[in-house]
């Protein structure tokens, strides 16, 4: 396995970007997009996002038990421009965690009523959360030593009934490509989840199969992810 050089630092790679890319949404996204159509494409996933989480957590039995409770009903790790949190927060109690300053400030101003944190996942458990949505985070984190500690810090943010959600786009192996992008094949993630105490979910599972907003937006189908604990 391929073992990154400890020089690249993330966290300050994230925060330039941040600063010099400011109100672009390729500050938090693929930089060889057009900003125009990179915008349009987080709304839609934020949308999308959102309306998983929803039918999430509208199985959930008792929900208002969880609430009286000290957790956060979504945690959302690296949440950048702040869409998702816009459209969950007013309703849901709701964190996020990022690397940048910057990052933090404009999502207060879009989203006032979510609870905003500077950490770093690789560093530290998650606090408690019913559902952890890490979108276009995991891949950025290059190290994979780190990238294994910010699963095993996810995890123990997870109650036994809780969902992880993430993206991902498997690839057959792992190459050499920008310091700040390293994406992983299925077998790694099985391999790290599972040492985690995790494991993948199936849409069946969570009764998504039959949602129009899931099956229609084939992109997003294809890299989201969905996790959950392994029974003990």
């Amino acid at each position: 396995m391929q073992k990154l050089s400890a020089s690249f630092d993330q966290a300050a790679y994230w925060r330039e970007r941040h600063r010099k890319l400011r109100g672009d949404p390729r500050a938090a996204g693929n930089l060889s997009s057009a900003p125009e159509k990179l915008l349009q494409r987080k709304i839609v996933q934020a949308y999308f996002f959102a309306a998983l989480v929803q039918s999430v957590l509208a199985e959930k039995r008792d929900p208002s038990s969880w609430l009286a409770g000290s957790g956060r009903r979504v945690l959302d790790i690296g949440f950048g421009t702040g869409f998702l949190g816009s459209l969950l927060a007013p309703d849901l109690p709701y964190a996020g965690y990022d690397l940048s300053e910057i990052a933090m400030e404009d999502a207060a101003r879009m989203c006032p009523e979510g609870r905003y944190s500077l950490r770093n996942i690789a560093r530290e458990p998650a606090e408690p959360a019913e559902i952890i949505i890490a979108s276009e985070v995991l891949f950025h984190i290059v190290d994979d030593c780190d990238w294994r500690a910010a699963l095993r810090n996810i995890a123990a943010g997870l109650p036994p009934d809780g969902i992880f959600l993430f993206t991902e786009t498997f690839v057959e192996r792992v190459e050499s490509g920008p310091p700040h992008f390293r994406p992983r094949t299925r077998a790694m993630y099985e391999q790290a989840l599972e040492a985690a105490g995790l494991r993948f979910l199936h849409p069946g599972e969570l009764g998504l199969a039959d949602m129009p907003v899931f099956n229609q937006y084939a992109p997003f189908l294809r890299t989201a992810h969905f996790v959950r604990a392994i029974p003990r």
